[in-house]
């Protein structure tokens, strides 16, 4: 492990360097590390996205390795404009079989991929950011045009196929039929891959809660889940009931429990390691106290916080 300091100084060379050269002169030295180095260097210029573009035209290697960095998060790192060609790119990365899939013919006839595998970097999914680029992509092709859900649905399965692990994060608007239909046979069948969940500010709507339950119930090594605003508690949290000893960490935010008996589901809270609740509501001070006797535990609230 290279120290801090060291790391520091190299991303701050980075910053301050041009994308030439002949100003960049150690760049050569610098992709004789090994990629794991580079990977906790360049991390370190994760949010610096100008820095990163900046050293892919350095060498191949280099290239590689902060190809990694930027596909990790593509879609919310990318603007809305830039996002159309996104989906292309990724679209021609499908394998022949994948492709087969969408019924656009110049995509079914495209044997040529590309020569970086963008698919296999991608360890964040946002379906609803999802749909939201391909639906652009679609409205600038010709008529006739595809169905926009049956295109996001054969790249969110084929994301989940080809990379290694996968934060999956769902939000309001998702598209059920083809989600079900080409998302969740890949979601039973890499259920390993997938341990972190962020479920944000979906609706009390049946259609949608039934699905995330359904979801939730078949990541059988989820380890992590974040619930950011989002309605239907009750139903998720029985779902959780399932992870019952393997959950690692529960995190509410914004989360409203009024109407939701915690009294229930106190074994479940009480065997996370690591559970947290930010500016959530209703809760009840007996419930709070059952948890603070819990390492691991932290309540807060705008009026001040709680920590055991």
């Amino acid at each position: 492990m290279l120290p801090r300091i060291l790391l520091d100084r190299l991303t701050s060379f980075i910053r301050r360097s041009s994308c030439r050269e002949e100003s960049f002169p150690f760049s050569k030295s610098l992709s004789e590390l090994p990629v794991e180095i580079l990977l906790l260097i360049f991390n370190m210029l994760y949010k610096d996205t100008r820095s990163l573009h900046s050293c892919l035209v350095l060498n191949s290697k280099l290239c590689c390795v902060i190809v990694r960095i930027l596909y990790r998060n593509v879609f919310n790192r990318t603007t809305d404009k830039r996002r159309v060609k996104l989906v292309r790119t990724l679209l021609h990365s499908l394998n022949k079989e994948e492709r087969n899939n969408l019924s656009r013919t110049e995509l079914k006839e495209l044997d040529k991929g590309t020569l970086i595998p963008y698919l296999t970097y991608i360890t964040e999914l946002n379906i609803h950011i999802i749909y939201k680029a391909v639906a652009e992509w679609v409205d600038h092709q010709p008529p006739p045009r595809d169905d926009k859900r049956h295109i996001s649905s054969i790249l969110i399965s084929s994301i989940i196929h080809h990379s290694s692990t996968i934060h999956f994060r769902i939000s309001a608007g998702i598209p059920a039929h083809p989600f079900r239909h080409f998302c969740f046979p890949q979601l039973t069948k890499h259920d390993q891959k997938l341990r972190k969940l962020t479920i944000e500010r979906v609706s009390n709507k049946q259609n949608d809660l039934s699905l995330l339950s359904d979801i939730i119930s078949s990541l059988k090594s989820l380890e992590s889940v974040t619930m950011i605003a989002t309605s239907g508690l009750e139903l998720l949290l029985d779902a959780l009931k399932n992870y019952r000893g393997s959950l690692k960490r529960l995190v509410f935010r914004g989360c409203h429990f009024e109407h939701v008996k915690l009294k229930d589901y106190v074994e479940l809270l009480t065997d996370i390691w690591i559970l947290k609740f930010y500016n959530c509501s209703g809760i009840g001070k007996e419930i709070e106290l059952t948890l603070a006797e819990k390492e691991g535990v932290f309540v807060h609230k705008q009026s001040g916080r709680k920590k055991s």
